[in-house]
């Protein structure tokens, strides 16, 4: 018998473990980075419940305020149009500082 997710099992997808670019010790990335606003349309599309992040998957370390303020806002206009959810996060990135 199959089991299939549903939204109520609240099943949340790290931005990383969509978004990982094959970087390793022994080398550079093998692939590009995913918009982290394109993931959560994507996962929303396949029936997931939300997303977490850390560190830099959000917010690209050394970026200035305007940037930072810019993926913030493009990032949670896609949880509010997709229904996604927001699971744990490092708070630091969406909170002032």
């Amino acid at each position: 018998m199959a089991i299939t997710p549903t939204l109520a099992d609240k099943f949340t997808f790290g931005l990383w473990t969509v978004g990982w670019q094959a970087r390793d010790p022994f080398g550079d990335a093998t692939r590009e980075a995913l918009d982290p606003v394109r993931t959560v349309n994507e996962l929303a599309a396949r029936g997931a419940y939300g997303v977490t992040f850390h560190d830099d998957d959000l917010i690209p370390f050394g970026s200035n305020d305007a940037d930072r303020q810019s993926h913030i806002d493009r990032f949670k206009a896609a949880l509010a149009s997709s229904g996604m959810k927001c699971g744990r996060r490092a708070n630091r990135w969406l909170e002032a500082r």
